[in-house]
């Protein structure tokens, strides 16, 4: 019986700790070895500050792919999130979040191929610039978003680290445009509804873990139903071996 009894016991720590380390699977925020350090900056863009952002037509060539994307009336939070996009985060990230890969550079006009040259946006930039990396992750693609959990994980690593000269430059509407885009972009089902905090927890990135938020509650409720009963079990076989 007391056999029996450590064997239940057993069971029922290991099916917690299981459940336990599913519900972190993939959690927090993505590590800081996937992006450069990020270069000091003021803390308060200058005045006439306008973050770089590609033009379509002159010697950019390829307009369609550097053109503002098209609007609803009135447009949706995906939308908008792609508009930002477009005039903030794609002459770094791509126009189709591929990265700052040589095939993207080739798009630019030719003045604006090699940012890192001197007075531009290298080691020995203006009093007023800022000096940028050399490499942008891809955001967009299988994998892109691995090392972020949810939505909200999404969002608060945006909103604390971009954009990249001026962290947390945008307020939060503009935040959660963002991360409704790129998740949408990486075939994240948000359910057709807006993106914000009473919903980014449910939004799963990873894509072993992407579903939708009823059927997440309805496993965890599961999981934790077969802990309790494990538990309830080994508490009844303790008190049967003590009254015998």
């Amino acid at each position: 019986m007391k056999r029996l009894l450590g064997l239940c016991v057993l069971l029922a720590l290991a099916a917690l700790l299981a459940w336990g380390g599913g519900s972190l699977h993939a959690s927090g925020i993505a590590p800081e070895g996937g992006h450069p350090t990020r270069v000091p900056v003021p803390a308060v863009p200058p005045a006439g500050f306008r973050l770089p952002t590609p033009q379509p037509g002159g010697g950019m060539g390829l307009a369609d792919r550097l053109g503002p994307p098209p609007l609803s009336d009135p447009p949706t939070q995906i939308e908008l999130g792609h508009w930002h996009y477009n005039f903030s985060c794609m002459v770094c990230h791509g126009d189709r979040g591929q990265g700052l890969t040589a095939e993207w550079r080739t798009v630019l006009d030719p003045a604006d191929r090699n940012c890192w040259q001197a007075r531009c946006h290298g080691p020995s930039h203006p009093p007023y610039g800022f000096e940028i990396p050399k490499t942008a992750p891809m955001i967009m693609g299988s994998g892109a978003l691995s090392g972020y959990r949810t939505a909200a994980d999404l969002f608060e690593y945006l909103r604390a680290k971009m954009p990249w000269p001026y962290p947390g430059l945008f307020d939060d509407t503009v935040y959660w445009e963002l991360t409704a885009y790129l998740a949408d972009a990486n075939q994240v089902d948000l359910g057709g509804e807006k993106l914000g905090p009473e919903r980014a927890q449910r939004i799963f990135l990873v894509p072993e873990l992407v579903q939708t938020y009823q059927g997440d509650i309805r496993g965890e409720r599961l999981a934790a139903g077969a802990v309790m009963g494990l538990l309830l079990l080994a508490a009844a076989l303790r008190s049967l071996v003590l009254r015998g």
